[in-house]
């Protein structure tokens, strides 16, 4: 369906790639000629996905174990990514989901999620945003096509999350739009 190489010279950060969803999107993402970093919480997942994923594609890609709740670590993690390469494109995939009703749902479990959904999310787009807008001031300011190949995507895992994948979305669009504007 797609050209073969539509991705080559990209480079994509998808967090919670080590498995289901963000596992699929960087296979695709490999498959179409990208190089990946994906991040988690699970070290050894993250470990064996890279390898079988290498394995597969003949393509690059960069695990972080981290824990995007966690903003110094979030910018750590994306400073080393940007010193060895940058990213072309951000999949915000990560999410923290329990098998609960909601009625049964702890206020510190609703915490967990919330924590990884919302701040999550905008730790590791805002850290990723202020390199690529840092690229563009490098660049001598706005540049019309600086950063229309920049791609903020969501992921989803699970009915739990519909309305903070509805505020994450609205979040990151906002994101998008500061981005790419020359004002």
């Amino acid at each position: 369906m797609f050209k073969q190489d539509l991705l080559a010279g990209q480079r994509i950060l998808v967090t919670g790639g080590g498995t289901g969803l963000g596992r699929a999107m960087t296979g695709k993402f490999l498959e179409l000629g990208a190089d990946a970093v994906i991040c988690g919480r699970r070290g050894e997942v993250l470990a064996a996905t890279a390898g079988a994923l290498e394995e597969q594609y003949g393509r690059r890609v960069a695990t972080y174990s981290i824990d995007i709740r966690q903003a110094a670590a979030v910018e750590e993690m994306v400073d080393d990514i940007f010193a060895h390469g940058g990213l072309t494109g951000l999949v915000n995939n990560a999410a923290g989901n329990f098998i609960s009703r909601t009625e049964d749902l702890s206020s510190r479990g609703f915490d967990a999620v919330a924590n990884i959904v919302m701040h999550g999310t905008f730790y590791v787009t805002q850290a990723v945003g202020k390199h690529w807008i840092g690229e563009v001031k490098a660049q001598g300011g706005w540049q019309p096509v600086g950063l229309r190949n920049r791609r903020l995507q969501f992921g989803r895992s699970g009915p739990f999350f519909t309305a903070f994948l509805s505020h994450s979305r609205a979040m990151g669009r906002r994101m998008w739009q500061k981005l790419s504007s020359p004002g």
